[in-house]
């Protein structure tokens, strides 16, 4: 007899609490969301992690790339990757001119690891896609016109290679990289517009 009264104390101390529950149901996710609120805005503010250093790093990026801002023009930015860039990216001996270890190579101006490889790509599309309107042509001679697959140039560009009367830069397929599929495309941050993984 004891033991079935203990049950019915517990059945009813358990109905109670679910009674209690349901009552406040409204208060208790009002407070759990509050609870997620602060918990993730705590999370969001600390993933920024120290301000100074990650505008002292941007800052030293872009200066140590501020050549790139004097690119206007083809022969300008291939001047630019053949020589700031590479010495920027892939070099060779400190500041002294002492030679770089092994182990010390790979660093973007020393100082960064580099990941990976570079892999730098151009899509171009074809001619005369854009048209200009015959009033506009004294103002705005040509014009490019958005990028799609339809219209990428898929012709060779760049300097003719002294000796051989080829273009430098030749098509390359996105397979010649060992990608297949949508996997390789890269939409573009600020247009959204989808690049293939060729160029």
């Amino acid at each position: 007899a004891a033991a079935a009264v203990l049950d019915d104390e517990d059945d009813e101390e358990s109905k109670s609490l679910t009674e209690l529950i349901e009552e406040n149901s409204v208060a208790i996710e009002t407070f759990l969301y509050l609870l997620f609120l602060v918990l993730f805005t705590v999370y969001a503010v600390g993933a920024q992690g120290n301000n100074n250093d990650s505008y002292a790093m941007s800052e030293h990026i872009r200066r140590i790339y501020q050549p790139f801002t004097a690119v206007s023009d083809t022969s300008s930015w291939f001047a630019f990757m053949m020589g700031d860039f590479i010495n920027v990216t892939y070099p060779t001996q400190w500041y002294n001119g002492d030679d770089l270890a092994d182990d010390e190579l790979g660093h973007v101006a020393a100082q960064y690891k580099l990941l990976g490889v570079i892999n730098v790509r151009q899509v171009r599309v074809t001619k005369d896609e854009c048209r200009v309107p015959e009033r506009m042509r004294v103002l705005v001679p040509t014009c490019e016109a958005l990028f799609s697959e339809k219209i990428e140039s898929q012709g060779p560009y760049g300097p003719v290679l002294a000796g051989t009367g080829k273009l430098e830069f030749q098509y390359t397929d996105r397979s010649e990289f060992g990608c297949v599929g949508a996997g390789c495309d890269f939409e573009g941050p600020s247009s959204g517009l989808v690049y293939p993984g060729g160029g």
